[in-house]
């Protein structure tokens, strides 16, 4: 008496056990000697929602260099994978760079019980300049879902990066400017003598002036004395 005895067993959950959110379980005890006596415990099992994905661009290499070139097409393929213990329904791929040139991924399958996996193609991106200049095209993605209560499950980012061939840019040549030929400077022609100003007057001009009107006073006095003599003389 009040010894005790312990009995052990094992359970593996299912999926429906996960679903339904509990798992219920009775037992009895037994002896030859007592009643049996039951006992029964209710489990609420964890929920472990989760997703993966794996992102890989496929590249239509026309001219087999390996790399990509502006105005190839990139397709990018993605596999998603339900890597929890609940069937998750809604699953996509969110990639904003995608969805911002207008272009649409689309998966096989939409609800993934726990284990399985779909996988997703995108529309075709072309290779532009802008990303020959930036030397490569980058992108991002995530898988979404959401749980039989709507939680929302997103998956840890995936990225991958596409080399783009660097168009290179030729060096223009530098042609030499010739001289530009100086033309000889203009002769300078003489200066033309300028018109002298009249002498000023001296004084001497008057000086020859004056003797040559005296000259002839005197001549003239002259005449008039002979004159007045001769009509003197008459009177007489």
């Amino acid at each position: 008496p009040g010894a005790t005895l312990t009995c052990t067993a094992t359970y593996v959950t299912t999926q429906a056990d996960l679903e339904a959110e509990s798992i219920y379980n009775a037992a009895a005890a037994t002896s030859d000697k007592t009643p049996p006596k039951e006992d029964d415990e209710t489990v609420t099992p964890t929920k472990k929602p989760a997703l993966t994905i794996d992102k890989m661009a496929v590249l239509d290499d026309t001219n087999g260099n390996e790399v990509g070139d502006v105005g190839e097409e990139l397709v990018y393929e993605f596999l998603v994978t339900n890597s929890g213990n609940v069937t998750l329904t809604d699953v996509m791929v969110d990639d904003p760079t995608l969805a911002d040139m207008g272009l649409e991924v689309v998966c096989d399958a939409t609800e993934l019980a726990p284990g399985e996996e779909t996988v997703c193609e995108s529309d075709v991106y072309v290779i532009t300049a802008e990303d020959a200049a930036a030397g490569s095209v980058y992108n991002e993605a995530v898988a979404k879902g959401k749980t039989p209560e709507d939680t929302p499950v997103v998956s840890p980012p995936d990225e991958v990066t596409v080399p783009v061939v660097t168009p290179v840019v030729p060096t223009p040549t530098v042609v030499p400017t010739p001289p530009v030929a100086t033309p000889p400077p203009a002769p300078v022609p003489p200066a033309s003598a300028a018109p002298q100003p009249p002498l000023a007057f001296t004084g001497v001009e008057g000086v020859g002036i004056l003797t040559a009107l005296g000259a002839t006073l005197l001549a003239l006095g002259g005449l008039v004395i002979a004159a007045t003599r001769r009509r003197e003389g008459k009177q007489h």
